[in-house]
């Protein structure tokens, strides 16, 4: 279910984008690492294809949400946050899961299950 899948993971912090990287791909999800919304943005407008998007919230000239508000419901969305959102604010956003820091990569891989199989229905 997770292989072949291309993933972009967004994050500000390079140690945690490791961390997830690792472990998406010890499932055999290929992970595009950006350091910020913009360079995201910057990177799905040069072609890059992919199947999900994970972005923290928090980042310096781009929060997360206002990047899920930019995608605009294109592509699964995982918004993670030490900050908790309310529901009306992450639909506006069109996020498609939302969940807490910290989380184990356990919990990491049990996300994007969910995130890939939301995207299925």
């Amino acid at each position: 279910m997770l292989a072949n899948k291309t993933l972009l993971l967004v994050d500000d912090n390079a140690m945690l984008r490791g961390i997830f990287s690792h472990t998406l791909q010890s499932v055999g999800i290929e992970v595009v690492q950006a350091e910020s919304a913009l360079h995201a943005l910057e990177m799905l407008a040069s072609g890059l294809c992919i199947d999900a998007v994970i972005t923290d919230n928090i980042m310096p000239g781009m929060y997360g949400l206002q990047l899920a508000e930019r995608l605009g419901g294109k592509y699964p969305l995982l918004l993670i946050s030490g900050d908790d959102l309310s529901d009306t604010v992450r639909q506006k956003a069109e996020v498609t899961h939302f969940q807490r820091k910290p989380l184990t990569p356990p919990e990491l891989l049990d996300c994007v299950k969910r995130l890939f199989k939301s995207s299925q229905s």
